[in-house]
């Protein structure tokens, strides 16, 4: 007769048991982490921005900054910050939004990059302020962000948006010296696959209004790494006697009439711009 062959023996009950626990205690630890990191993310990441924003703006601005409701979605990598204010010491408007919404790619993981899937800004407003002794108030915002390292050689962080878009801008614009406002707005700006990464170009297009029912725009393609573009600059219906109030020109003659437009096709490349008008 041939040999029966060895045959495994059942788990004992004792084994089973232990299979089970180490499943179980897996289960918890992973359970545990993943509570951790969501309480991280819906919770921690909103008060952070919220208690260092306006501690950043103060100690190194030396300005105050305030910020609504914020919400972060760990899983998602969504962040969504509403009512936010950016003014001088005294109070005086610098700039401010309704609603900021970024989405960040979990493909930054594959790409080396930073990857934001969308970038959008609701009702941003910034405020331009040309003081009687030729000051710009934001040169002295930026001032405060400068440090006294050599710049760097190094070359632009790995950045990818695969979408910006603002919507109902506004540009004030003041001039104390010679006592003139205007603004532009509403700004609607766009700007798709744009990229830090070498020979990267995309595609970008801006309106916005100005000077009584004059219009801006500006669309085209662009490329930061090398910086180059190519594309069109518009003016139209512009408003003579709005900027020849602001620019003086014609002393003593009073511009009661008249409109203009004009149009710049831009090579940066070769820095080579055609004007007609």
């Amino acid at each position: 007769m041939s040999p029966v062959p060895d045959q495994e023996a059942p788990a004992k009950p004792a084994q089973r048991g232990g299979l089970l626990r180490k499943l179980v205690i897996g289960l918890g630890v992973a359970g545990v982490l993943l509570a951790v990191f969501a309480g991280l993310g819906f919770g921690l990441t909103p008060w952070l921005i919220q208690h260092y924003l306006p501690k950043f703006a103060n100690e190194k601005l030396e300005r105050k900054a305030e910020i609504g409701a914020v919400e972060f979605n760990p899983f998602k990598l969504h962040l969504a910050a509403r009512g936010f204010k950016f003014t001088e010491a005294n109070g005086a408007p610098l700039a401010a939004f309704d609603e900021a919404v970024i989405d960040v790619g979990w493909s930054s993981i594959t790409q080396w990059a930073i990857v934001f899937n969308e970038i959008r800004l609701v009702k941003p407003v910034v405020n331009v302020e040309l003081a009687k002794d030729g000051k710009l108030n934001w040169l002295a915002v930026l001032d405060k962000l400068k440090d006294d390292k050599p710049p760097s050689k190094e070359p632009p962080p790995r950045l990818l948006i695969q979408h910006l878009k603002i919507t109902q801008g506004r540009v004030d614009f003041h001039d104390r010296k010679a006592e003139y406002d205007n603004a532009l707005t509403p700004i609607d700006f766009e700007l798709s696959n744009f990229s830090t990464l070498p020979n990267h170009v995309g595609p970008y297009s801006l309106a916005a209004n100005v000077s009584k029912d004059g219009v801006v725009r500006w669309r085209g393609e662009a490329s930061i790494n090398p910086i180059q573009g190519k594309g069109e600059f518009a003016l139209d219906n512009i408003s003579i006697p709005s900027l020849a109030n602001w620019l003086k020109v014609l002393p003593g003659a009073d511009v009661n009439s008249g409109r203009f437009a004009a149009r710049s096709e831009e090579h940066t490349s070769d820095l080579q711009s055609r004007f007609g008008i």
